[in-house]
């Protein structure tokens, strides 16, 4: 090998050291309070089957609808590659806010008749989204010297309450059943979701606003009660399949 070649060499591995150098990593941890406006949508399906195994429609074929502010608590951390403008944050979530979607309609008992009409029943059941928090990850890139654009992915776990009223019906008067009464009945699962999502901060000092847009898919949730004492009784099945979306007006603090 020339001394050339040795020099150019050289030359190569101190540049090389030089800019791995000039691009170490660097953390800066950060906590901030958000306010989203969430929007819950999918399918629903509510029935109660009667006391003949029938099943009475009180949501199939109907959408989860509901819209409710939010509050949220994050902290993390933003590391960056100096030397370039890429940056990932892994960063956790807690919110708060009742998010609750209603089917309320009643439906005719077609094996229950009373005055010579089918028995009108109703049970208005509730879906609703009480708790949630998620890990995600940030990743993107500074614009110009005080905005970063980003993209997200993580997971969403919330809690999720399932509630109804239902009738509780005297079957032996004459011409027909009678209710007496209702019952309240409640129902907790949580569940899982891919969450997804991009938003834009703006820095000013250590203080950065920003707003973002994410969307979480949920999986299936089953609900079933079963109802009475034998030989009368009557059960409630319901499944869920949510999809929430959020726009999130962000405000943290960089340690």
């Amino acid at each position: 090998m020339t001394k050339h070649s040795l020099l150019t060499a050289g030359l190569m591995l101190v540049t090389s050291n030089i800019a791995l150098a000039d691009s170490t990593l660097t953390g800066s941890p950060y906590m901030g309070v958000a306010l989203s406006w969430d929007h819950m949508m999918g399918g629903r399906d509510d029935k109660l089957y009667n006391l003949f195994g029938n099943p009475l429609d009180f949501g199939s074929g109907s959408s989860l609808s509901a819209e409710e502010l939010s509050g949220h608590l994050f902290f993390g951390t933003s590391y960056s590659l100096t030397g370039t403008p890429f940056f990932i944050s892994p960063e956790i979530h807690i919110g708060r806010g009742m998010l609750t979607s209603q089917a309320d309609k009643s439906v005719g008992d077609d094996d229950t008749f009373a005055n010579g009409s089918p028995m009108q029943r109703q049970l208005n059941p509730k879906l609703s989204r009480q708790f949630t928090s998620s890990f995600v990850v940030r990743a993107g890139g500074n614009l110009g010297n005080s905005y970063q654009l980003y993209g997200l992915a993580g997971i969403e776990v919330s809690r999720f309450k399932y509630s109804f009223s239902y009738q509780n019906i005297d079957y032996s008067p004459i011409p027909g059943p009678i209710v007496t009464g209702t019952q309240s009945y409640k129902m907790s699962r949580w569940g899982s979701a891919p969450v997804v999502g991009a938003g834009i901060e703006k820095r000013i000092k250590d203080v950065k606003i920003g707003l973002e847009y994410r969307m979480s898919f949920y999986k299936r949730l089953k609900f079933s009660k079963l109802i009475g004492t034998a030989p009368d009784i009557e059960s409630v099945s319901a499944n869920f399949k949510p999809r929430v979306s959020s726009i999130m007006l962000r405000l943290s603090y960089v340690f």
